[in-house]
């Protein structure tokens, strides 16, 4: 809406900025861009601007009834790709990671001066990986059309591509290779590398890209002489013996790389995880509620409810004593499927089957795989489901709690992850039951792994199966660091998480260790008692989330009784407090692991969870506050009156006790992520081809 100022002083300056903004002339545009794609951009908007990158044809999304263009939540139109992209069709780029803010800019700063402007000049420090990157060839070729002459200076210091190391073959290789960034109070500095690109359009016809002139160096070492060459390159006056640049002779054979060389290392050249686990299912999709009909808390409780519809004398008494199951719905046909179902046999045993529905909560769903008893059965996961293991994620999210993988052995929500789980099985098995069971991974990556590890068989052989297993746990480890989702949170928003798999043998069976006690964490089939000790330490363990009465009493059957609201916008009561010497967390675990307070989180006015640290409480994984949800489907008012049983008081507690473990975990899974990425397998290492 309009801006209303009422303070002279900033009216003025108010004033002054709209008419620079209308009238000025902009020749020069210089900056060091955002990189993270998750910093609150207006996406709709802004995401228009790289489809120029990207190659492809933007065109208004209208509704096929109404006729009319779909608009977003703020009015604009929706925009829809017609086409294939440029970007598959020249350069056969499948997958791009072209959704960085940086990218955004740079495309912003070429439309005003290299393609509005008479002249003019643009000059950013920004991540250097459009310089070579897979996804940035069009990118490259635009610059290289709309500018006459481009300076680079590589700054290097990319923890991924080169592990903040000088390569060898250069002078001083081995020693340390800074970012940029960095200083005396901040060695660290930050992990990609940066580079300078200043680009010049002058006041005459266009060149072809081929001919705009591109002067290239590196600037390799610590970032105190890094930033001592940079100013001793600047036109002072002073004499100074600054290194010279090079030419680079960018081509459409080496895909108008802006580097005389490519280091391939970092995130994208990883291998996605859509890459390594060729087969994928998507979650069941029951479109029913999670409760009351077909799916219930219990096996007891969803037995006595499909048995007593199916021995129904007929379909309306079954339809008035179970409504929520005889619903009709789009493409289903209640009466029907009830006379088939009963005719084959319903109810039936066998049909009953734990079901993940959320994570960390685990229920029971009577499954039939016919007649639209559900609207997408997904017969092919329930056909895996007996002995397996499971890798659920989703790619793309909007929520940064969707980019964490949850772990499964049972039959799996669709909704597990918010926005739509994808299930990478960890092997699969034919239509025929008899049928071999294949490992969940590439015939070529499978070689590849299979010769630097020492290993035998094929993917049917039991070896195979068994290393998915271990590739699937170091995954696990890896994306719940916490520093892989800092260092990548605009990649993983804009793609599937690349795994950054080891070459060293020792670490790979580390991570590997360290994975399956972040799986046995989250899998809702199996006690993890052992590992939450084991984590945390058995009388720190014993501290979290007991049931306590506020008089201090024993605990009463209306204890039980979840009345305060945390169901949809229900803020729920947790009540802080300062930590406790005892019930502190350690500082191996890192400084504000659990938060800067514990609290105890009410169930109703006499009863409360206690200990319940504050980063636990709001914990998120799959798009969802866990604790919360987990509460607010089990008030008393959601389950007619009825209290939670002492089993889900002991599941609920163990939860609290898993979010405390899998975050204490934290610090060791920031070490092992980074000693992995250091030295880690690329895609194309693996036969993967893009």
């Amino acid at each position: 809406g309009d801006v209303k100022l009422t303070l002279p002083e900033m009216l003025e300056e108010f004033d002054a900025s709209q008419e620079v903004k209308r009238k000025a002339k902009i020749i020069v545009v210089i900056g060091n861009p955002p990189y993270d794609r998750f910093a609150g951009a207006a996406q709709s908007e802004e995401s228009e601007l790289v489809a120029h990158y990207k190659g492809i044809e933007l065109v208004d999304d209208v509704d096929s009834k109404t006729k009319q263009v779909k608009r977003d939540e703020f009015g604009n139109p929706k925009r829809k790709q017609r086409g294939q992209s440029a970007l598959y069709l020249d350069y056969n780029v499948r997958k791009q990671l072209l959704d960085d803010l940086y990218i955004r800019f740079f495309r912003l700063a070429e439309e005003r001066i290299g393609e509005a402007a008479e002249f003019g000049i643009v000059s950013f420090i920004s991540n250097s990986s459009y310089l070579t990157g897979r996804s940035h060839p069009i990118m490259r070729h635009s610059l290289l059309s709309n500018f006459h002459r481009a300076w680079i200076d590589n700054l290097n210091g990319d923890k991924y591509r080169t592990g903040k190391l000088i390569p060898e073959g250069l002078p001083g290789a081995g020693t340390s290779d800074q970012s940029a960034f960095s200083t005396d109070m901040d060695a660290r500095g930050i992990q990609p590398g940066t580079a300078i690109i200043t680009l010049v359009k002058r006041a005459e016809a266009k060149t072809s890209p081929s001919s705009t002139a591109v002067l290239y160096r590196d600037l390799w070492g610590l970032a105190k002489a890094k930033r001592s060459e940079l100013v001793a390159s600047l036109p002072t006056g002073v004499e100074s013996t600054s290194k010279p640049y090079e030419a680079v002779s960018p081509t459409r054979e080496n895909r108008w790389r802006l580097s005389p060389t490519m280091v391939e290392g970092g995130f994208e050249a990883w291998p996605a995880l859509d890459e390594l686990f060729p087969t994928s299912y998507q979650g069941v999709n029951h479109n029913r509620g999670v409760d009351g009909g077909i799916i219930g808390y219990t096996r007891i409780e969803v037995e006595q409810r499909l048995r007593g519809y199916f021995n129904s004398a007929s379909f309306a008494e079954a339809l008035k004593i179970y409504p929520e199951i005889g619903a009709e719905r789009a493409r289903y046909d209640p009466e029907e499927t009830w006379k088939k179902l009963k005719a084959e046999g319903h109810y039936n045993d066998h049909s009953i089957k734990s079901f993940l529905t959320f994570p960390l909560d685990q229920r029971v769903i009577y499954y039939v795989d016919q007649y639209k008893w559900l609207n997408e059965a997904r017969p092919d996961l329930a056909a895996n489901v007996s002995e397996n293991d499971f890798f659920l994620t989703f790619p793309e999210p909007r929520k940064e709690s969707e980019t964490r993988p949850v772990f499964s052995t049972v039959l799996s929500n669709l909704h597990v992850h918010e926005r739509g789980s994808v299930i990478f099985p960890r092997e699969t098995r034919g239509d025929d039951l008899l049928s071999d069971r294949d490992a969940n991974i590439g015939e070529k990556t499978w070689r590849a792994l299979r010769t630097h590890f020492n290993l035998t068989g094929e993917r049917r052989d039991t070896e195979a199966c068994t290393f998915v297993g271990k590739l699937f746990r170091v995954g696990f480890a890896i994306l719940h660091a916490p520093a892989y989702q800092a260092e990548h949170k605009s990649a993983l928003s804009a793609d599937w998480a690349h795994l950054p798999i080891p070459k060293d043998r020792e670490l790979f069976e580390l991570l590997v260790a360290k994975g399956e006690q972040v799986t046995r964490l989250l899998d809702t089939n199996r006690d993890a008692r052992d590992v939450i000790e084991a984590v945390l330490g058995r009388e720190r363990a014993a501290l979290i989330g007991p049931l306590k009465r506020t008089d201090g009493g024993n605990l009463r059957p209306d204890d039980l009784n979840i009345s305060i609201t945390y169901w949809g916008g229900g803020k729920g009561r947790w009540k802080p407090r300062p930590f406790a010497v005892e019930d502190a967390p350690i500082d191996a675990w890192g400084a504000d692991v659990w938060g800067e307070r514990t609290g105890d989180l009410y169930i109703n006015d006499d009863a409360f969870f206690a200990h319940v640290p504050e980063a636990v409480w709001t914990y998120q994984l799959g798009g969802y506050p866990v604790l919360k949800k987990w509460l607010g489907y089990r008030q008393a008012d959601r389950r007619d009156g009825k209290p939670v049983t002492d089993d889900e008081r002991k599941w609920f507690r163990q939860v609290i006790q898993r979010i405390a473990a899998l975050l204490a975990l934290g610090a060791e899974l920031d070490d092992l992520y980074q000693r992995a990425a250091a030295d880690a397998f690329t895609a194309a290492e693996l036969g993967i081809i893009r």
